[in-house]
């Protein structure tokens, strides 16, 4: 199965534009196309981010807080200990979602410019690119994967009964 951290502006923007890419993705995950990662922190920060002043007006309260309840609890959740224990390739780039998804070996889906930019260097894909990976079916298995020949700079791929 494909691992997935979601930035919080995915999340966020899913919630402001609900026909967007980023709401596809977040209905995607919902249909079990991927495995959703997090972290307390990284829960932490969607809250944060879904309850300041520009988003509270414009995303109810009631539904940012039943989206980070569902992340909670249907996510898979890493202790925020383990991912600052793990030895990161990127830890230059000071990202703790970069950080979150190299522990969990999972592809970061953002669409900050600043991760964009680390594609080549990181884990790293817009929602859009992350749909296309979505849809590519793999031969050898009922499911989709990350093509290992065309994202092998995420080093991510099908969880065959243990993290890869």
């Amino acid at each position: 199965m494909v691992r997935a951290v979601l930035d919080v502006r995915v999340v966020a923007a899913g919630l402001l534009a609900p026909s967007g890419p980023c709401a596809d993705v977040l209905r995607a995950w919902l249909a079990g196309s991927f495995d959703l990662w997090s972290s307390p922190a990284h829960q932490h920060e969607l809250e944060r981010v879904l309850r300041h002043p520009t988003m509270a007006g414009r995303v109810a309260a009631g539904e940012a807080a039943a989206v980070v309840e569902l992340i909670r609890s249907n996510g898979l959740v890493v202790d925020d200990e383990f991912t600052k224990s793990r030895p990161a390739a990127d830890a230059g780039l000071g990202s703790p979602v970069l950080s979150l998804a190299r522990s969990v070996k999972a592809v970061v889906v953002t669409s900050d410019d600043d991760l964009l930019a680390l594609a080549g260097e990181a884990p790293v894909l817009s929602p859009a690119q992350f749909l296309e990976v979505l849809e590519e079916p793999d031969p050898s298995a009922d499911g989709f994967v990350l093509k290992p020949n065309r994202y092998a700079c995420i080093g991510v791929g099908r969880d065959e009964g243990g993290m890869q």
